[in-house]
């Protein structure tokens, strides 16, 4: 009896340190498994922050090309203006030299 009792404590020991072994190897992989998470949400952390960087890039270039065609046009409006300024003072000179011909003929026609 006795050696059947030591038998069967042995094989209740070995049980036991195969439960713990078991154990220790499901709480190895439990950590394992919390630090690829942690390194998958820091993996996705940055691609969050790596989209946002980009779509603020992106956003400002696309303001700097809005600013750029703002400024083009309003360089095409000037230049218009200058234009359209230049045809003004020559229409106003010819009306000048029109109204001094117009005078002329008149003291030559009260000087006859």
């Amino acid at each position: 009896i006795s050696n059947r009792l030591a038998a069967i404590e042995e094989a209740s020991v070995a049980r036991r340190r195969k439960e713990k072994e078991v154990e220790d190897k499901i709480m190895l992989l439990a950590q394992r498994e919390r630090k690829i998470d942690e390194k998958l949400g820091s993996i996705e952390t940055a691609s969050v922050i790596s989209r946002q960087k980009r779509h603020m890039e992106e956003r400002e270039r696309e303001m700097e090309m809005e600013e750029k065609l703002r400024l083009i046009e309003l360089n095409k409006k000037e230049q218009l203006i200058r234009e359209k300024n230049n045809a003004l003072e020559e229409a106003m000179e010819l009306n000048i030299q029109r109204e001094i011909e117009m005078m002329k003929k008149i003291f030559s026609l009260d000087a006859a």
